[in-house]
């Protein structure tokens, strides 16, 4: 029997850049990135707990408190079935806080990298040790269109998410601004993602899947030898493409018209490397550098209702114990 040790985990955001295809294996690629960063406390309490940013303790049904517990039961369940000698330390009543989190549904993973975070901190807790999918998939219940998210997790960087997914680290000198327009209202997650997804797929052409993977292969080799001017470029082509796999149900490659004037408000500034994450409202600036990044934040286009500006996250996430 193991008793459980106080773990804090902290992990980024993740951008995704955009799925090959509409139907699984689905398959894309995407970057973690340090901001805005997941941050957790989990330790033993009187009776289980969720705790929010302003150490405030959640009723059961808010929907962070929600999120936090079904890890937890599905841990618990998991040990309780294959790992027996953690038995009956692994139904301690356990607090988790959440000391920092991003808004939900914004495009940033942020589903994923609290889920993960969750999962981690409750096996470095115990000291046992879980295979890295059946931690993400049966215990934080992630990864069934993208494993972008988890590899970011578990190992940071550049992620293709390919039947062999490729990681390469990002070269620390890019920065990437994030931007949120506003009056963007159509935040697309849970039953309304499982619709556009289950909805009619995009027209099959192989010559667009194939332009797609081309563009992967192009993105990975210029991470890999820092050619941002090439990476910048593609990436923009990459997104847009990808997100015209989902036109009819969005209105386009870009989700909606508030987030589409911004991306076209920006290139026509001369940006590059402009694009949405996921389905938004974030989009993303690439910039060779912390100046031009800060050049960009300092005249933004109108209607930004944020905006803030990233490194590179290149290592897994920290899970550490308290004390």
């Amino acid at each position: 029997m193991s008793e459980f040790r106080s773990v804090n985990v902290r992990t980024g955001a993740r951008l995704h850049l955009g799925l090959l295809e509409t139907r699984a294996p689905f398959r894309g690629v995407g970057l973690m990135i340090d901001r805005p960063a997941t941050d957790i406390t989990i330790r033993t309490a009187e009776v289980d707990q969720v705790i929010d940013l302003r150490g405030r303790t959640l009723p059961a049904d808010h929907p962070l408190a929600r999120r936090v517990q079904a890890v937890v039961v599905r841990f618990r369940a998991w040990c309780h079935e294959n790992l027996s000698q953690l038995v009956p330390a692994v139904d301690t009543p356990l607090g988790a806080q959440v000391v920092t989190r991003p808004d939900p549904h914004t495009g940033l993973g942020t589903g994923t990298q609290l889920a993960m975070a969750v999962a981690a901190g409750l096996q470095r807790g115990f000291g046992c040790e879980i295979v890295a999918d059946v931690l993400a998939r049966q215990i934080a219940g992630r990864g069934a269109r993208s494993a972008v998210g988890i590899q970011g997790f578990l190992r940071g960087g550049f992620i293709c998410d390919l039947a062999d997914p490729l990681r390469y680290p990002v070269p620390s000198t890019w920065r990437f601004a994030l931007l949120r327009p506003e009056g963007h209202q159509d935040r697309i997650w849970g039953e309304t993602e499982n619709q556009r997804f289950a909805g009619p797929p995009a027209h099959h052409c192989s010559q667009r899947t194939d332009s797609l993977r081309h563009m992967l292969s192009e993105l990975a080799a210029t991470v890999r030898v820092g050619d941002f001017q090439q990476f910048a470029a593609t990436v923009s082509r990459y997104n847009q493409i990808s997100g015209g796999l989902f036109a009819d149900s969005q209105g386009g490659p870009y989700n909606g018209p508030a987030i589409t004037r911004l991306i076209q408000c920006l290139q026509e500034q001369g940006w590059e490397g402009v694009g949405q994450s996921s389905w938004g409202p974030t989009v993303f600036v690439c910039c060779p550098d912390q100046t031009s990044a800060e050049r960009l934040l300092a005249a933004p286009p109108a209607g930004i209702a944020q905006m803030e500006i990233a490194r590179p996250l290149n290592a897994a996430a920290q899970v550490t114990w308290n004390g």
